[in-house]
């Protein structure tokens, strides 16, 4: 599958979130991206196991993936991208983390944020 920034995506993900890349350096970011926050939204709320398919569950899932996925073309890693998606506090946002942000539904804002670090705006 390709993305909008034209790199290749395979699904290489077995069950187990393992993943493997594609063969031509790209890695698999959506498979990454998405076993990371999945395992994430378990450790820190056992509702996924109990309801996957709420709306909630599945909007956090869908933002964050769109969110980091932004964050890999500015990063160019993605475990980089998963470690400023965590622990990085944005002094634009009153210092919430961009998984805070996706939490409190601003992953347009950030996305438009992230796009401006992409376009060469300082912080």
């Amino acid at each position: 599958m390709a993305s909008s920034t034209g790199i290749h995506v395979k699904s290489n993900c077995n069950g187990n979130g393992n993943c493997h890349g594609n063969g031509n350096g790209n890695g698999n970011v959506k498979c990454h991206v998405k076993s990371h926050v999945k395992s994430h939204v378990k450790s820190h709320d056992n509702s996924i196991s109990r309801a996957p398919d709420a709306e909630s569950i599945q909007r956090y899932l869908r933002e964050s993936v769109r969110a980091m996925r932004a964050a890999v073309d500015v990063t160019g890693s993605v475990e980089k991208a998963i470690f400023w998606f965590e622990n990085n506090p944005l002094p634009t946002f009153d210092y919430k983390t961009p998984q805070e942000l996706v939490w409190a539904d601003w992953t347009e804002a950030l996305i438009r944020y992230i796009q401006s670090l992409q376009a060469g705006f300082a912080v």
